[in-house]
């Protein structure tokens, strides 16, 4: 019988022993705030896994601009040689100021330079300028020659000779300079 006694107390010592675990337990989760510490670790896990996901986007697009930034610096030596040929559209004063030089130095006399409105196509914008130049003697090759050797990019529309009666000449011309934008 002491047999069963001690196994019974076994038993029952085993019970205690599991109580007093539980209750020092609850006694430390109550002590300590365990749930509510236990909602704030689960909120910061959260928080953390949305960072997480917020930091892997900004690589990526850290990764982005250092391809955008790879593919400018390789044109950037096209882009320097465009800008030459078409300049950028805070240039168009000084640009128009070279072309009737240019009018004013060859044969003949500019009677009217109009410019017209700026259109934008998106990367570029396209200005229609009309010209019209009197009293030539002759037909005007070193204009068209010096035209096309302008250093900005242009194009003749309409090229228009008048020969007259008093044996000079008028000329009416139309051409679209262009800007970078």
């Amino acid at each position: 019988m002491s047999n069963t006694n001690s196994n019974v107390f076994s038993n029952r010592e085993k019970y205690l022993f599991t109580a007093l675990i539980a209750a020092v337990l609850i006694a430390c989760l109550l002590k300590l705030g365990g749930l509510t510490n236990y909602k704030e670790i689960r909120h910061l896990y959260l928080e953390q896994n949305r960072i997480r996901s917020e930091i892997e986007q900004l690589d990526a697009m850290l990764v982005n601009e250092q391809q955008l930034t790879a593919g400018y610096l390789e044109t950037a030596p096209d882009r320097q040689r465009f800008e030459k040929l078409i300049p950028l559209t805070n240039q168009q004063p000084a640009v128009i100021g070279e072309l009737e030089k240019l009018f004013q130095r060859e044969p003949g006399r500019l009677l009217t330079m109009r410019v017209n409105e700026q259109y934008d196509y998106g990367d570029y914008s396209a200005q229609n300028i009309a010209i019209k130049i009197g009293d030539l003697s002759a037909f005007p090759d070193h204009l068209l020659m010096q035209l096309e050797n302008f250093p900005q990019l242009l194009i003749i529309e309409q090229f228009e000779w008048q020969a007259g009666d008093t044996e000079t000449g008028t000329i009416n011309l139309s051409l679209n300079l262009y800007y970078l934008n």
